[in-house]
């Protein structure tokens, strides 16, 4: 026999199996909805990065290029300031203060890899005197078609390039070296 405790209704039933649907349907939709908030996110930044890639707007680019960054221990809103930073330095409509501006004080690669290729000189040579540029990338502007992006990439002062341009030059005058490492021949 049955105890009469544990026999439910119909209406109880009923009841039980529509608040444990609206319970899954409820987390589902909280799942979905987080889901949609990422992608948002996500959406957002490429669609800021794509309107300040292509914006003809020089008074809002030139304050991204003033804008602080925000503080490094706060990586995901540093790296999306970082990465605007880089479509802002890639946009000719960007004025071409702004860009010697970013190309002299940031120490980000990707910005200053982006600025590097820029079609004014003056912004070139600004990548190429600062003292964050990487090597590899001061050692690609000692071979530009400006004369003065070469000579303040091969300054002293930027020590690996300078020795990476001395020794492309002394290897296309015929010298091999086995001491410079990745610059010089290594063969014997």
């Amino acid at each position: 026999m049955i105890p009469t405790d544990r026999v439910l209704s119909m209406e109880q039933m009923v009841q039980q199996t529509f608040n444990a649907s609206v319970q899954l349907i409820a987390g589902a939709e909280s799942s979905l909805m987080e889901k949609r908030v990422e992608m948002a996110e996500t959406e957002s930044l490429s669609a800021e990065y794509e309107f300040l890639r292509h914006t003809e707007d020089a008074a809002e680019l030139s304050k991204r290029c003033h804008m602080p960054l925000p503080d490094v221990s706060d990586a995901a809103a540093f790296s999306r300031a970082t990465a605007l930073l880089e479509a802002v330095a890639g946009n000719m409509h960007t004025p071409l203060e702004d860009r010697i501006f970013l190309a002299q004080t940031m120490p980000y690669p990707n910005i200053l890899v982006k600025l590097s290729t820029d079609p004014e000189a003056s912004v070139r040579e600004a990548v190429a005197a600062n003292t964050d540029s990487k090597d590899w990338l001061v050692g690609r502007l000692t071979k530009d078609s400006d004369d003065n992006v070469r000579k303040s990439a091969d300054e002293p002062g930027n020590d690996l390039a300078y020795a990476y341009g001395r020794c492309t030059r002394f290897a296309h005058a015929g010298f091999r070296f086995g001491s410079f490492g990745r610059f010089g021949d290594r063969r014997r």
